[in-house]
Order: structure tokens, then C-alpha cells, then sequence
């Protein structure tokens, strides 16, 4: 893994990346793509429905 250069500049490089990510359709798609039932898909699963408000 590659280790982060230290300082502000460093960090900023990747800030656009972190923006453009959107947590949560990744979460629909791994939801998607995981065998269920198993202990993945029941994290993720309970993640999804805390973050929208349904739990």
C-alpha cells in the first residue's frame, strides 16, 4: 500500500476522488453482488437501511 505524503498538498489529490464517491451505491452494488444469505450481505444490508432511515 502506499504510504501518503505528508502535508496538505499531498492530501489534495485525492480529495476530488473522495468527492466523486458515492458510499452508498457502492454499498447497493456489493449488496448486489454478495451471496445471500451470509454475514456480508447482512452488514451491508443493515448499514444501507440505517444510513437511508428506514431503521
Amino acid at each position: 500500500m502506499e504510504s501518503l505524503p505528508s502535508g496538505n498538498a499531498g492530501l489534495a489529490r485525492f480529495l476530488p476522488k473522495l468527492r466523486m464517491y458515492d458510499g452508498l451505491t457502492a454499498l447497493k452494488h456489493a449488496l448486489r453482488n454478495s451471496r445471500i444469505p451470509s454475514s456480508n450481505s447482512a452488514a451491508i444490508a443493515f448499514v444501507l437501511y440505517q444510513k437511508l432511515g428506514l431503521v
